[in-house]
């Protein structure tokens, strides 16, 4: 009995603290080989990322009413849609983040530095607490709001 249940309980992707999430995110920018940093961020970072908090965010209980395979749709196209943005940032070495805040289960990761180009660099990340540690639910960079800027991109449904 105990062995069906193990294999049934989801387990967590990775270590779950913010500085882990910090950690991949600076071992991530530092890949130079295009591909090796498409699989890494694929296997590293979107596990960091909650999409489906993402999309209930976005579209509350209009999510619930879409056929399943409409759902894992959105899911796929936000979580390409935050690994396309993040990589194409291209922050300059020395970039930092620290934790801002925590209240209970929601927390706040800002992360500053500057671009490869000398502009600065401004994100943040809306983190909270699940079963499976922090996790992000929501993304801003340089005041903008990602989730609202890919549905209006996308078109939420």
């Amino acid at each position: 009995m105990l062995l069906i249940w193990l294999w049934a309980a989801p387990l967590p992707a990775r270590p779950t603290a913010p500085a882990a999430l910090l950690a991949d995110l600076q071992a991530w920018q530092a890949i130079p080989d295009p591909v090796a940093r498409q699989n890494f961020g694929r296997q590293r970072v979107l596990p960091w990322f909650d999409l489906d908090a993402m999309l209930w965010r976005l579209l509350g209980p209009r999510l619930a009413a879409l056929p399943p395979a409409r759902r894992q749709a959105l899911r796929r196209a936000l979580g390409a849609f935050l690994l396309d943005g993040l990589a194409r940032q291209r922050p300059a070495t020395g970039w930092t983040g620290r934790l801002m805040a925590t209240a209970g289960a929601e927390g706040l990761l800002q992360v500053t530095g500057r671009r490869a180009d000398g502009r600065p660099l401004s994100a943040a990340f809306a983190l909270r607490r699940t079963p499976f540690g922090w996790r992000v639910v929501d993304v801003q960079l340089d005041g903008t709001d990602w989730l609202e800027a890919w549905c209006r991109r996308k078109g939420c449904p």
